[in-house]
């Protein structure tokens, strides 16, 4: 079964979905139980049930199961297809589709800041919340270069420390390359 637009990114958006997508092909395959040591911020039922959403949806597959006591532990990895889907959905080079997963992103994030506002008691400037922009000029192999170092630095922070001293939170960072401008762009600054 073909993803859709809007079941792909919102795998990437929803805090919980990506943190088990980003943990699951960090380690390969992992249970539900190594999930639960590597992400603890998520619940148990949200984990489990987020574990069912994504096999229905054919972004996982159990590669294994081994009875534990009277339990069956599943073993999950991601779905081949699931990384062909991404590909696919990339060399379409489909302008609405594409605006169509950029709508989606904003949409999620806001809702995020939504959900953040609307709270009783916010401290923007203590929760560790901000959005900025910055003009950047970088040629094809520079943007890689970029978005490869930004993936490096982010690395260690994907995962929650196993120090309760630390006292992390779990946020999303979203880093968006715009579209290059065109010429009559560029031209009119």
């Amino acid at each position: 079964m073909a993803l859709t637009t809007k079941e792909l990114m919102e795998c990437f958006i929803n805090p919980n979905k990506s943190s088990i997508l980003l943990t699951i092909q960090q380690l390969g395959t992992c249970t539900a139980k190594e999930l639960m040591a590597q992400q603890p911020d998520i619940p148990q039922a949200t984990l489990y049930r987020t574990l069912k959403q994504l096999t229905k949806k054919g972004i996982l597959k159990v590669v294994s199961e081994k009875k534990v006591r009277a339990v069956v532990e599943k073993t999950y990895g991601l779905n081949d297809s699931f990384g062909l889907n991404i590909e696919a959905m990339l060399h379409e080079n489909n302008g609405p589709a594409y605006f169509q997963l950029m709508s989606s992103f904003t949409l999620q994030l806001m809702a995020e800041f939504k959900t953040y506002s609307e709270r009783p008691s916010i401290d923007i400037i203590h929760d560790g919340s901000g959005f900025s922009a910055t003009p950047i000029y970088v040629n094809e192999e520079e943007i890689k270069d970029l978005a490869q170092e930004v993936a490096n630095v982010v690395k260690p922070y994907q995962t929650k420390s196993t120090d309760p001293e630390t006292q992390q939170t779990l946020h999303t960072m979203a880093v968006i390359f715009t579209p290059p401008q065109s010429s009559s762009q560029k031209n009119s600054e």
